[in-house]
């Protein structure tokens, strides 16, 4: 075990450790490869990453991928060493290939819209599939995080000193003796105002994107709504809907936001009014206003609704047509988005299931942060405040296994600024 200190003012870090399946993963992919990789021509088609976990060599003999209605096999003899990567370019290519580099490369390509990625065993059972996938961005890829194991939370023990002076030679090193500093635990800081310092403002994140003078395409005035999932507690602090165009509403509309008891039926938690007089202000595509008072979810299930759309003010729906410039923000993991979108009379919950995405419609949305983000565990507004630029935090954390470790993962709350 090796013992480590964390010179800054912490509020999470995780350690990602391999997964113990005995099969091969799709651990990730790129559907708008710009620049990220390229492959053996110097080219940047679409890839997907594939990994053996086990210690014994994968056969894909008769293995296949398939990505939406398309599917290709693996050329006889393919196969992963144990603990193992493989790259496959997507670059629908006339005929599997093997290109100067050793890449294989696949007849078909990657939908950036979004499609069901799958990796099938030869009996056509899945191995590893992507459901569900949102509509992908530029050189970012998309997949799954390693097993994490948490060191440190914000009430880990940790020291602090707000200096006075030049800071103290040797500060961020390992062995420094900071028996001198004061305790405390690893959220440091202070406020000025109540309420959590990172959760009690404007949401940090949109949880359904729009880009701005994205069209509309579909003239549905009754609810539309998309469902997602709280994994950690949030608080809304607004809610929004699509403006076609973003040239101003025409049409009244409302946005609910509902939850889905699993014991009752859905109800609605919150909801504002967006007319052409009073519109609310734009950010991107949609037209957003807060709420009277920040609104908690507990983890649980939700939808987003959204009503009052026509002719003269569209939703958009990726169903009924190719859509640009809708995405998704799942906070880092507090929500996810869940099941397709679902549609029903204005006014009610949308009980009738509709397609995919999980981000079908533009038409509702709401802005959100953690619940208890930032709150402080250490106070130091009296020794900082009015008096110092700067305080020294330093976080002791135990390694159990450093030689399986793959990669250490810092998540940081801050407000103003930090250094690691």
């Amino acid at each position: 075990m090796l013992r480590r200190f964390l010179p800054t003012t912490c509020t999470a870090l995780a350690l990602a450790i391999g997964r113990a399946d005995a099969v091969p993963l799709i651990t990730e992919f790129v559907a708008a490869n710009a620049s990220s990789l390229a492959d053996g021509y110097g080219r940047f088609p679409d890839w997907i990453e594939l990994h053996n976990p086990d210690p014994a060599r994968a056969d894909l003999d008769g293995w296949t991928l398939h990505a939406g209605a398309d599917s290709w096999p693996f050329p006889p003899g393919t196969s992963i060493d144990p603990g193992g990567y493989l790259i496959v370019f997507a670059s629908g290519a006339p005929a599997t290939e093997t290109d100067p580099a050793g890449f294989l490369h696949t007849t078909f390509k990657l939908d950036t819209d979004g499609e069901p990625l799958a990796l099938l065993r030869p009996d056509g059972s899945p191995a590893f599939a992507f459901a569900e996938v949102p509509r992908q961005r530029e050189d970012v890829s998309y997949g799954i995080a390693g097993a994490q194991l948490p060191l440190l939370t914000p009430g880990s023990p940790a020291r602090h000193l707000v200096p006075s002076a030049p800071l103290p030679a040797g500060w961020n090193e390992r062995d420094f003796d900071d028996s001198a500093w004061a305790d405390g635990v690893a959220a440091v800081g202070y406020k000025t105002s109540p309420g959590p310092v990172l959760g009690g403002g404007s949401g940090f994140y949109t949880a359904y994107q729009i880009d701005a003078d994205t069209p509309g395409n579909q003239t549905y005035d009754g609810s539309l709504g998309m469902d997602f999932e709280v994994l950690e507690e949030i608080r809304v602090t607004h809610l929004g809907v699509f403006d076609a165009g973003s040239d101003g509403l025409t049409l009244t509309l409302t946005a609910q936001l509902w939850v889905r008891p699993s014991a009752a039926a859905p109800h609605v938690l919150a909801a504002r009014t967006f007319t052409p007089a009073d519109p609310g202000s734009l950010e991107g595509g949609s037209r957003i206003k807060a709420l009277p008072a920040p609104l908690v979810l507990p983890p649980g299930n939700y939808t987003m609704v959204a009503y009052g759309y026509g002719a003269s003010e569209p939703n958009a729906n990726q169903g009924t047509g190719a859509i640009d410039g809708l995405d998704i923000d799942p906070g880092g993991g507090l929500i996810q988005f869940t099941g397709a979108g679902r549609y029903g009379a204005a006014g009610s919950f949308p009980a009738t299931v509709d397609g995919g995405p999980a981000n079908r419609y533009g038409a509702g949305t709401f802005k959100y942060s953690p619940a208890s983000a930032g709150d402080i565990g250490t106070d130091i507004g009296a020794a900082m405040f009015g008096s110092s630029p700067s305080a020294l935090t330093r976080v002791p954390f135990d390694l159990p296994a450093p030689e399986a470790t793959d990669s250490l993962q810092l998540t940081m709350g801050y407000d103003a600024g930090f250094v690691a």
